[in-house]
């Protein structure tokens, strides 16, 4: 039987620079994930999975948490083996808010609260005995891309199977509409540690929230909000498909 190698890529450390330009961290993160992907890519696996980075302490941070889900969409490479690497990362007003919250841990078995919460829910959905929840959607102005961030919840009590689609056909699609009417096809998925250009299925323990991103490519830069439009299946691929819709989510930038 073949065993597939889930590798956890880690960073401890990245240096804040106050020279690099406000958006220079996105070529940096894509500088990063090209020479990681680079070294993996030879191995001929086909998963990876990118944990929060932490700080020289050992704590996550919110700049931490994001800067794994930066990374996590520009690496799409088969890997084998850690490999790691250094860029500068502009110290912007927000990436310097960033830098300064804590999220919530856990050690030794006790719960420490720091001053920085959970990423709220922006909209919540019911479908198939799944929660959908929106936690964000986030455009990089510097090429009209937006990510979107969900969390999926089994609320049965036994794992379940669900597959959700970025595009397939024209029946099974995942879709995001901004304020001023326009309809745009996701391009690509992450969902939990796979990622995909048409769809990615699951079986998910019961009450175990999992990430997963959506990417959606020439997005309008005068669009302020979205809804999104998940499609896909669940309980099994014989059933008929879902659409789970997640409504007026704020677009930051």
């Amino acid at each position: 039987m073949r065993k597939t190698l889930l590798v956890v890529i880690m960073a401890s450390l990245f240096w804040v620079s106050n020279s690099t330009p406000s958006f220079a961290y996105e070529y940096e993160i894509k500088i990063l994930s090209a020479s990681m992907a680079d070294n993996i890519s030879k191995a001929g696996k086909k998963r990876i999975a990118v944990v929060d980075f932490t700080d020289l302490q050992g704590n996550i941070t919110e700049l931490g948490r994001f800067i794994a889900e930066e990374l996590s969409v520009d690496l799409i490479n088969t890997a084998k083996v850690i490999s790691a690497a250094k860029g500068d990362i502009a110290k912007t007003k927000a990436i310097e808010e960033l830098f300064g919250k804590g999220i919530e841990t856990a050690t030794s078995g006790r719960t420490t609260t720091s001053s920085a919460p959970q990423p709220k829910v922006i909209s919540r959905t019911n479908m198939k005995g799944f929660t959908f929840e929106a936690k964000g959607c986030r455009m990089k102005p510097s090429d009209n891309i937006v990510v979107c961030h969900v969390t999926v919840i089994n609320n049965d009590e036994r794992e379940k199977f669900i597959e959700i689609y970025a595009h397939w056909n024209h029946i099974l699609l995942s879709l995001l509409y901004d304020n001023r009417g326009n309809q745009y096809i996701a391009k690509e998925i992450q969902f939990g540690a796979k990622l995909d250009k048409y769809h990615i299925s699951q079986t998910l323990p019961p009450q175990l929230p999992v990430n997963a991103f959506l990417v959606f490519e020439n997005v309008s830069p005068e669009a302020k909000s979205v809804s999104l439009r998940l499609g896909g299946y669940a309980g099994n691929r014989d059933s008929d498909p879902f659409y789970a819709v997640l409504r007026d989510i704020p677009l930051s930038r």
